[in-house]
């Protein structure tokens, strides 16, 4: 009776393993799947961009060349949207506004 008990109970360790492996094979194909796969269009994530010189000056003009590659690169993800010429205010209130969130980059 003990060697039943035994093969029993080996069975059933045997089928939890494997319903244990199928559950997680499922999940590893179901975290694979994207929002773009299923048909609805991905949201692009937008990084607000403070900038001190005008938009001609060659740093800004730098930006903006990142930020046509981040978008490219990103498959549209990514997109910067840039303040130039002290628009959102002077660098202080830029060092602020990155510490509370409102701006990503400066």
């Amino acid at each position: 009776m003990n060697l039943s008990l035994n093969r029993s109970l080996s069975m059933k360790k045997t089928a939890l393993v494997c319903m244990l492996a199928l559950l997680m094979a499922g999940s590893l194909f179901a975290g694979g799947q994207t929002e773009a796969s299923s048909g609805t269009a991905v949201k692009p994530t937008i990084l607000k961009v403070g900038l001190n010189n005008p938009i001609t000056h060659p740093l800004d003009q730098g930006i903006v060349k990142f930020g046509e590659i981040l978008k490219e690169k990103s498959g549209g993800r990514y997109e910067l949207q840039i303040f130039p010429g002290g628009q959102l205010g002077k660098p202080a209130v830029h060092l602020q506004s990155l510490q509370s969130g409102v701006l990503d980059m400066t």
